[in-house]
């Protein structure tokens, strides 16, 4: 006898579950609400990551890590200079002069102090940006830095991003975004 009851009871347990999940809100007194649906501003998932941005989507660009060359001649006391140094001789990436990029901000730091955009200079197999280059003693040590970079302009994107261009627009080149960890190539043509 016990075990009919509480086989019936599971049974009628299941039957209850079923019909509850299957009963309309509307009949249980709860009331529903429609929500709208917007359309999301895409934004990059990670803080540091940049895209350029085409018709309202991020488009990857061509993603290196620098490798940095130091030159000296005369042990030094002859001059030298620092570059950072891009495999290929051109990007995969071509882009228009007047590119919009979005990249995803740490926290509420100003975007201008974590991105630069670096024109580069192609040599053989290979892009480079020259940041620093120092005359001889003999000259009296004359420093000039080649690596400052294009002005950009910054607006705010989305909830965690800016949208950037450039002042001007771009000329035809090889082109380099460097934030702290990662450059994003592209090509103007």
């Amino acid at each position: 006898m016990r075990k009919a009851i509480v086989v019936l009871s599971i049974l009628w347990a299941l039957f209850a579950n079923a019909h509850a999940q299957n009963a309309k809100p509307e009949a249980a007194g709860i009331a529903t609400v429609t929500v709208p649906t917007t359309t999301a501003t895409p934004e990059p998932e990670w803080a540091g990551q940049v895209f350029w941005l085409a018709d309202g989507k991020l488009m990857p660009l061509e993603r290196q890590t620098a490798r940095q060359v130091t030159k000296t001649r005369g042990f030094g006391l002859g001059g030298g200079s620092l570059a950072f140094v891009y495999k290929g001789a051109k990007s995969p990436i071509e882009i228009p002069p007047d590119a919009k990029f979005v990249v995803r901000l740490e926290g509420s730091k100003d975007p201008a102090t974590q991105i630069t955009l670096h024109s580069l200079q192609q040599e053989g197999e290979e892009r480079k940006v020259i940041l620093v280059r120092v005359g001889s003693m003999l000259r009296g040590f004359r420093g000039s830095s080649g690596g400052d970079g294009q002005d950009l302009i910054f607006a705010p994107y989305g909830g965690n991003s800016a949208k950037f261009a450039s002042v001007s627009p771009l000329s035809p080149g090889q082109y380099a975004l460097r934030t702290a960890e990662t450059s994003y190539l592209f090509s103007v043509e």
